[in-house]
């Protein structure tokens, strides 16, 4: 590809990345095959919420190079996808289309990969082949739910341990845990410490 050829994917529909006129693409080079010794990209990368990622790129490569290889991140949607519902997926597989300026002018349909297991390669719990299809998201589930106290006299004081394992990771931009109906333990304006383990 020649310096200056835009490639523009879209179909990243849904995400929560805003856009950006300067977009990090984190990981990119050019090869003759896949796997081969490769030369570092520098592209310029244009990202819209609406979902397409311009990428421009900075320099001439090789004629014998064709493989190439980019990496950037994407914050994933968190609205339910209505083509899943009742299902274990929150969202399914986006449909990526792209096109390059001087190369191919006409959008087409990139290959979702289907053979990837996130479980086997990361620990995702509960992932299957063609997770790693883009934008798929796993819907989130409690896989222990478990309660128990120190003391049952009256007037104690009582530890209470609460034990829950999720199959999706709980992080402050994604999960709030509320534990309600411990009427009347506590005054009002009791004051709980809790500890995380």
């Amino acid at each position: 590809m020649k310096k200056g050829t835009t490639v523009v994917f879209d179909g990243f529909n849904g995400t929560r990345t805003a856009d950006n006129a300067k977009m990090q693409i984190a990981g990119s080079n050019v090869s003759r095959v896949i796997g081969a010794a490769s030369s570092d990209l520098h592209p310029v990368a244009i990202w819209l919420q609406s979902g397409s990622l311009s990428v421009v790129l900075d320099r001439d490569t090789p004629e014998d190079y064709h493989v190439y290889s980019l990496n950037f991140q994407v914050t994933n949607p968190t609205a339910e996808d209505d083509a899943t519902k009742s299902t274990r997926l929150l969202r399914g597989a986006a449909r990526i289309r792209v096109v390059a300026s001087n190369i191919c002018k006409q959008r087409v349909t990139m290959k979702n990969d289907e053979a990837t297991c996130l479980f086997q390669k990361s620990g995702i719990y509960g992932a299957r082949p063609g997770d790693a299809a883009p934008l798929v998201v796993l819907r989130g589930k409690m896989l222990t739910k478990k309660i128990g106290q120190s003391s049952a006299f009256a007037g104690c004081l009582n530890s209470i341990t609460v034990t829950l394992a999720t199959s999706v990771p709980l992080t402050p931009e994604c999960a709030t845990i509320l534990l309600s109906g411990f009427y009347p333990v506590t005054g009002r304006n009791a004051i709980l410490t809790v500890s995380v383990n």
